[in-house]
């Protein structure tokens, strides 16, 4: 009897120790699982078995962070529907998204019809504001058969007699010199080379796609499908992520560009010690954009390559405008296919006048349509694509709502059709919105402003390939980071398929990221640092411990089946935090203290008291539970927005948990055994 029960005990264990390894391994595999909030990653800290799991009350700097419905925003929010837009002329043709072919429409129109197609060019330094009409092709499409055009930025006009019926742009591409301009017949997907088609290749494509003035939060209100459906596809969010200046081009040339030969001899820090914005992007000397060391410049041949930017207006454009940054735009095609004669002719044809709709169409989608296509075409073939969005979101935050259907459904496609399996895709915004008045005249609006989306996703041969370098991935998420790690982590991507030099300014996403960074490691200018500052001159009443103790003690009973919430203690707030003052008062540019307490007419809307708790779980640890509170100074209302952090000093095999979910996940599978 005595053995049998031995038996007994010794099989209880290996099945606990069984069901402990599961859900860590299923964890580590799916990021989706076992979710709270916003993320939970992995740190690289020993801690029994297995690594401990990142946090971001880790990180020495105390980031701003804010939920996407933040109640200080509630006036300035809106969920616009997706634009129904008026057409008002002829639907003479269907374009195929995925393709880019066109068919006729039956019965659009009665007669026999003589059309022209005809090439755009220009968009180049010294006439980058203008556009090039180049070579034609007369034809006479037929009723749904399939024809399509080889050229980058074209024009289809179709006439009736002497009539113009039908005139409109757009992008498209140039396969093939020897061909016609219009190709009868379906386009043909071009197939890789047998080597690129090896399992264990280790050539990546990168695809980014940037949406202008988007942050963290604002995609996650506004982008609800999409988000739900990159969760389920893997994609990392990063919580911590901090735009390093004002504008787009300089937040996007530390991504885009490996360090500037105009800047390298120049001091990170300026007079005052504060990061050196000139060291980024110089303010005196106009670059020229042909001689910037590009990502792209150190891929392979191989590679296919696009650069596509909507302008919003001629005379602007990435590293185009402003003039005081840049020459006047490229003087040579940055990418084989390159969009700006399609934009020019857009944005002439609108008298550089933006508008959600033109003819039918969100122009947006339009845009995404050309990011999409790209895709699916060269999904097999090494690639790099660069598409920027601006006109959607530039001028309204909340505009962003309008392309949430067209983005979920175009990704999705892409993710069914197994056209992501060779692609590391990049969603981004250069920084959040900076002229609304949600940003500009609400609290959680102008920590937005600097606060970025990004998420990166990597197909599962990479995962399987540099399962550490995933893990490390997802972790960072947690970590306080800025855009020069982005470029690093694309440094190290192109470095596998070429045996480059990886970038000397910050360390990739793929490696371990440390938890003491500061604004100046991260070369985040002051005005723009997220990292909180002490809020002693700011409190008009004291945070009472007793309060903070009781909206935690009401969090945690959602996890009562985990925990002993009437064993919780806690003792004094350690600290109270709030964002700087340069982002209190919207400095959008370096300004004098003088400046600064003229502008700030009231103390903090809000602040962050932090309080340390203990607590035992229902299986005997013991729990320390580290929390940030966000206190509305006026009403004195008080929430936790993000997860606190679980400390467990107990041996116990759930004791690598930080997040409460996580962790009480856990102790349930060893209850239930």
């Amino acid at each position: 009897m005595r053995r049998r029960r031995t038996f007994i005990y010794i099989i209880q264990i290996i099945l606990i120790a069984s069901l402990v390894f599961l859900f860590y391994f299923v964890t580590i595999s799916d990021k989706n699982l076992f979710k709270q909030g916003f993320g939970k990653k992995f740190r690289n800290e020993s801690s029994f078995s297995f690594p401990r799991q990142a946090h971001l009350l880790d990180n020495y700097c105390k980031f701003a962070w804010t939920e996407p419905m933040d109640n200080t925003l509630k006036k300035r929010l809106k969920f616009p529907k997706r634009a129904g837009c008026e057409k008002y002329n002829i639907d003479l043709f269907k374009r195929y998204p995925a393709t880019g072919e066109f068919s006729m429409k039956s019965k659009a129109h009665r007669n026999k019809l003589e059309c022209v197609a005809q090439v755009l060019k220009g968009g180049l330094r010294s006439a980058a504001h203008t556009y090039q009409l180049g070579k034609t092709q007369t034809f006479s499409p037929k009723i749904n058969k399939r024809f399509w055009i080889n050229a980058n930025n074209f024009i289809l006009t179709c006439f009736s007699g002497q009539l113009v019926i039908y005139r409109k742009q757009f992008m498209g591409f140039k396969m093939d010199e020897n061909l016609k301009l219009v190709v009868d017949g379906p386009f043909e997907i071009p197939e890789p080379e047998a080597k690129i088609l090896k399992s264990d290749s280790k050539q990546f494509s990168i695809s980014i796609l940037g949406l202008d003035s988007t942050s963290r939060a604002q995609f996650g209100r506004h982008m609800r499908k999409t988000t739900d459906l990159l969760q389920r596809m893997g994609s990392v969010v990063f919580e911590a992520y901090n735009k390093v200046g004002d504008n787009s081009a300089v937040n996007l040339i530390p991504i885009l560009a490996d360090e500037l030969s105009e800047t390298e001899n120049m001091n990170l820090l300026d007079e005052t010690g504060d990061v050196n914005l000139n060291k980024i992007l110089p303010t005196k000397t106009p670059l020229n954009p042909d001689t910037i060391q590009w990502i792209w410049k150190h891929l392979p041949p191989e590679y296919i390559t696009m650069f596509n930017d909507d302008v919003m207006h001629t005379s602007r454009g990435l590293f185009h405008y402003p003039p005081d940054n840049f020459l006047g735009g490229f003087g040579e095609s940055p990418a084989r296919f390159y969009y700006r004669p399609y934009y020019n002719h857009l944005y002439s044809q609108l008298s550089n006048w933006w508008r959600k709709c033109l003819d039918g169409e969100l122009l947006a989608e339009v845009f995404i349509d050309s990011w999409f296509r790209f895709e699916r075409i060269f999904s097999k073939i090494p690639h790099f694509g660069f598409t920027f969005i601006s006109s959607l979101t530039h001028d309204d935050p909340n505009n962003l709502e309008m392309l949430d259907h067209t983005l979920f459904h175009r990704l999705d496609y892409l993710n069914r059709t197994g056209s992501l399996e060779n692609t590391i895709l990049i969603i981004l915004g250069d920084h959040g919105n900076r002229v609304h008045p949600l940003n500009r005249y609400t609290f959680a609006g102008k920590i937005e402003e600097r606060a970025p989306y990004l998420s990166i996703l990597v197909p599962p041969r990479f995962r399987k390939q540099f399962p550490e370098k995933y893990r490390n991935l997802r972790e960072n998420s947690q970590r306080f980071v800025s855009n020069f790690h982005v470029h690093s982590t694309l440094k190290f991507i192109t470095s596998l398929s070429k045996n480059l030099e990886s970038s000397r300014r910050n360390k990739s996403l793929f490696e371990m990221q440390p938890m003491n960074s500061t604004c100046q490691d991260n070369r985040v200018i002051s005005n723009h640092c997220l990292c909180m500052v002490d809020a002693s001159q700011d409190i008009s009443k004291v945070p009472n411990p007793e309060s903070l103790e009781e909206v935690l003690r009401t969090y945690l009973t959602d996890f009562n089946e985990c925990f002993n919430v009437e064993s919780l203690q806690c003792g004094n707030v350690t600290e109270t935090l709030m964002p700087n003052n340069y982002v209190q008062v919207w400095a959008r540019t370096k300004i004098s203290d003088s400046e600064v307490v003229r502008k700030k007419e009231r103390a903090s809307a809000v602040i962050y008291p932090y309080l340390t708790c203990n607590l035992q779980s229902k299986n005997g640890d013991s729990v320390e539970v580290f929390t940030q509170f966000r206190l509305i100074q006026l009403s004195q209302n008080i929430t936790i927005s993000y997860p606190p952090r679980l400390s467990v000093h107990s041996p116990s095999q759930c004791s690598h948990f930080s997040f409460p979910t996580d962790y009480c996940n856990c102790v349930d599978l060893l209850l239930a055994v």
